[in-house]
């Protein structure tokens, strides 16, 4: 019979030994493990890591961990080759889950721009969080000359079009135009960079406001797969007729091949190694702009639509020396932003000052409306009983290829006379007078030497004292001129609109970005009233142009740049999709055109 040998007392000890130090290694690893991922981590990555001279990326400073709270504002060196737009990035913060935790991220982000060829390292950038300093890891941005941007096979597989609503408008008529990027199943689309500047002379130009970003279709091309994307969005007026070209729109597009199990349906993939980048342009499309049809009728200002008009008189009964408001307001879809006033009859016995001008438009996909109203002021002269005379005001209807007419009715107005202008003197001034009762005897010498001698010495004695008071009443009229609240205004206006500038900065901040570009907005619009000596109050983007434009004669290009700032900031503040992805280089095209009216205007 075989036996077993039962194990020694010893071996049971190397067993439990092995166990124990096992389970040891095994805890330290995970403790470790744990350790490293509740350890904050920092990192430097860019939307490419390849540009173009001239292309403009953004790259991010960014810290994650489990508890992310009093993280300082980084700074990035300067780099050769490489030109920090601004120096205050843009701070972000998110947060997801893994491993059943809670991962904060906050990110501070730099608009960088490429200005020369080569490879160029940013260096590894400090984070100070809590005292203690985390550093992130080097970055090494590829720049290519414009000369290396191939379209080698790609023109068949992406390629961007223009696509309009009309091509034969009428003068005024709204076109919507759309850049529509295509691009073939097999390519996936990182990122695009659309254009600065877009030739369009002949037109205005209304960016319209995207409810979210592109969203890729699928379609069928020369039958083959694409995907369509509708990139940007356009309304454009007409404002002349005849043949009109609008230029090539271009598009840098970051492109990569896709992966076996990408979704088709994403716009915008992950980043990958083998993205390259292609320079797209768009077709010049010729539009055959009709003219609007002959005679126009009595009342019409220009507006090209679909309207309602309505007159509102708030104050019928008025005081000699009140204003008397006539609102008129257009309503609709259409060139809002060029309608003019209509040019009504007034009544006499008004002073007639000039119209004041509101807009408040709204651009959607669905094009652009929105509500324009111009306010005659006029200021009573006399008393009895007036009239605002009757009015029709008419629109071209491209719909109906017809114009529209509204009539607009006839108010009284009662002119009171009004007691507090007339000032009365009332009291009588009673002299007490002593009469001086006895014998007055007057003796009287004179001696002309003496006489006139005394007078020139009387007049040697007041002349100095004469010119001092002429010259210090003339140095405080100076004075008086110069400390008028327009001209201190005037003089602060660049200080004021600094001030501004660091305001949007903070709401940048704090990831505010409608109150930024509305603090953007309002330091040039209160720069330009300031500057022109306007009365204070609010005034429309449109009018404060118009007041600039005496101002700015034969300067088309500072001018072109308010316009477009003015277009830009209203769009940021008042649209739906808003974002600060762009808010540095805006920020700093804003503190350009104030540097440079400040030396246009001294």
């Amino acid at each position: 019979m075989k036996t077993t040998a039962l194990p020694t007392p010893a071996a049971n000890t190397r067993v439990l030994t092995f166990f124990l130090v096992f389970i040891a290694l095994l805890c330290f690893t995970a403790a470790d493990g744990f350790a490293k991922q509740a350890e904050p981590q920092a990192r430097l990555t860019a939307t490419s890591e390849r540009a173009f001279v001239g292309e403009r990326i953004i790259v991010a400073v960014e810290i994650s961990g489990r508890r992310i709270e009093n993280v300082q504002r980084p700074e990035l060196q300067p780099v050769e080759g490489l030109r920090i737009i601004s120096a205050t990035p843009t701070r972000t913060s998110a947060f997801d889950f893994r491993d059943g935790q809670q991962i904060s991220t906050v990110g501070f982000r730099f608009t960088i721009e490429a200005v020369r060829e080569g490879e160029h390292t940013i260096p590894a950038v400090r984070l100070i969080m809590n005292g203690r300093t985390y550093t992130t890891n080097p970055l090494t941005i590829e720049v290519l000359g414009r000369d290396q941007l191939h379209q080698e096979d790609v023109d068949d597989n992406i390629f961007v079009r223009l696509e309009v609503s009309n091509e034969r408008p009428f003068r005024g008529e709204q076109v919507q135009a759309k850049v529509v990027l295509y691009f073939h199943q097999d390519i996936s689309v990182i990122s695009y960079q659309p254009s600065s500047t877009w030739r369009t002379e002949g037109f205005w130009l209304e960016r319209l406001t995207e409810e979210e970003g592109p969203r890729a279709q699928n379609v069928t091309v020369r039958g083959q797969p694409f995907r369509r994307a509708e990139l940007m969005s356009y309304s454009l007026f007409p404002t002349r007729s005849g043949e009109v070209s609008i230029g090539g729109y271009n598009v840098t597009v970051n492109m990569r091949p896709v992966s076996r199990f990408g979704d088709a349906s994403r716009f915008v993939e992950s980043f990958g190694r083998s993205q390259r980048s292609v320079r797209l342009r768009t077709q010049t499309v010729d539009l055959q702009v009709r003219p609007l049809p002959q005679p126009q009728p009595e009342g019409f200002s220009g507006a090209v639509g679909q309207f309602t008009v309505s007159r509102a008189v708030p104050e019928t009964e008025i005081r000699i020396g009140e204003p008397l408001n006539i609102e008129t307001t257009f309503t609709g879809q259409g060139n809002i932003s060029l309608v003019d006033h209509p040019g009504f009859s007034l009544p006499e016995g008004f002073d007639v000052f000039q119209p004041r001008e509101n807009l408040s438009i709204n651009k959607t996909t669905e094009g652009v409306r929105g509500t324009k109203s111009f306010t005659d002021v006029l200021v009573a002269r006399e008393t009895g009983r007036f009239e605002v005379p009757a009015a029709t005001v008419s629109w071209f209807d491209p719909r109906t290829r017809r114009y529209r007419s509204q009539p607009l009715t006839a108010v009284p107005v009662r002119v009171l006379y009004d007691p507090g202008a007339e000032t009365s003197v009332a009291g009588v001034h009673q002299l007490n007078v002593n009469l001086w009762t006895g014998s007055v005897t007057w003796y009287t010498q004179t001696s002309p030497g003496i006489l006139l001698r005394n007078i020139l010495i009387l007049i040697f004695l007041l002349l100095p004292v004469g010119l001092l008071m002429y010259a210090w009443t003339e140095k405080r009229k100076q004075d008086e001129a110069l400390l008028t609240p327009e001209n201190i205004r005037a003089s602060k206006a660049l200080t004021t609109a600094t001030a501004l500038l660091r305001q949007a900065d903070a709401f940048a901040e704090n990831d505010a970005p409608k109150e930024a570009y509305k603090t953007l907005n309002k330091a040039v619009s209160d720069y330009a009233v300031h500057k022109l000596k306007l009365p204070e109050g609010s005034y429309p983007d449109s009018q404060i142009l118009a007041a600039l434009n005496s101002r700015l004669t034969g300067k088309h290009m500072i001018y072109n740049r308010l316009r477009w700032i003015f277009t830009r900031n209203s769009e940021m503040t008042f649209g739906t999709d808003t974002s600060l992805k762009s808010y540095q280089y805006d920020r700093a095209e804003c503190e350009a055109i104030l540097n440079e009216l400040e030396e246009l205007f001294d």
